[in-house]
């Protein structure tokens, strides 16, 4: 018998790339006009993978063999043998999971301009961003093989004797598999730009 506990595989990735925060106060521009300019650019390239396995389990009964010679004159001879039975396989729960949040590029700028200016308020925002997401999650309780063992048997008389031999092959176990449950989550925010002007 062979028994295998759940195994739970998590993987968890978090990136953020280029946060950007501003805050201006032209209290004493005189009149002029405000630029504010951002530039973000960035490359993310996520490869996760992620797996659980309590699969691939094998039980073999054994193997028998049964012979009969009867040689002597008006002799007999018997024999018998029986293969062994397969086992019990159980295996328990297979549980994965990826979890993948990219939030790229985050600008949050804001403008107060409350001394009565006249100039115009300018922002400029030019962002770029490449994101490349490769996950793999597999959950695996499967492939598993429970069969009796094989037999042969061979008999052999002369001079009038008589030989018997008997070989049964044995039986194939059970197999009870648990769960298998995979589970990915990728989220991807790219160039949130967030603008507040106050005059």
């Amino acid at each position: 018998m062979k028994k295998f506990s759940a195994i739970f595989v998590i993987a968890a990735l978090l990136a953020v790339a280029s946060p950007a925060s501003a805050f201006v106060f032209p209290s004493n521009n005189n009149g002029g006009d405000i630029n504010i300019t951002v530039d973000n650019h960035a490359y993310v390239d996520n490869d996760v993978s992620t797996k659980a396995d309590t699969g691939d389990n094998s039980s073999r009964g054994g193997s028998a063999k049964s012979r009969a010679s009867a040689s002597g004159w008006f002799s007999d001879a018997t024999s018998s043998a029986r293969g062994g039975n397969g086992g019990r396989i159980e295996t328990g729960n297979a549980d994965s999971s990826s979890t993948v949040l990219n939030d790229v590029n985050v600008n949050d700028i804001s403008v107060e301009a409350d001394c009565g200016c006249k100039g115009d308020i300018n922002v400029d925002l030019d962002n770029g961003a490449v994101v490349k997401n490769d996950v793999s999650t597999k959950a695996d309780s499967g492939d598993n093989s429970s069969t009796g063992g094989r037999s042969r048997s061979k008999a052999r008389a002369s001079h009038g004797g008589d030989a018997t031999s008997t070989s049964t092959g044995g039986n194939g176990g059970e197999v009870e598999t648990g769960n298998a449950d995979s589970v990915s989550d990728v989220r991807t925010y790219v160039n949130t730009n967030i603008v507040r002007v106050v005059r």
